[in-house]
């Protein structure tokens, strides 16, 4: 159950910046997201955020090593992993 909701809070952020296109939230609300997303990353007490970002890291590095990938999805992916890492910064 906890899983399941580190897993939705991750996946919100992609929706929210979907959501700022279509014009539903400001463009402040990723901003304030991505803040809490982030102290859950590091929160000592709660690892179920953090075990779904490594899960996730490592099933798309999966895809991407499978040889049927195209080469744009592959570096594709490999920059999105490299942007999140930057972001959430190391534990």
């Amino acid at each position: 159950m906890l899983r399941m909701i580190a897993f939705n809070e991750i996946f919100l952020m992609p929706m929210l910046v979907l959501f700022i296109f279509s014009g539903q939230v400001s463009l402040l609300t990723p901003l304030v997201y991505m803040r809490f997303l982030s102290l859950r990353y590091s929160s000592r007490r709660n690892p179920y955020c953090r075990t779904m970002f490594h899960e996730l890291r490592l099933s798309l590095e999966h895809v991407a090593a499978s040889a049927s990938c195209p080469s744009i999805l592959r570096t594709a992916i490999f920059k999105v992993i490299e942007l999140v890492t930057r972001i959430g910064g190391q534990q």
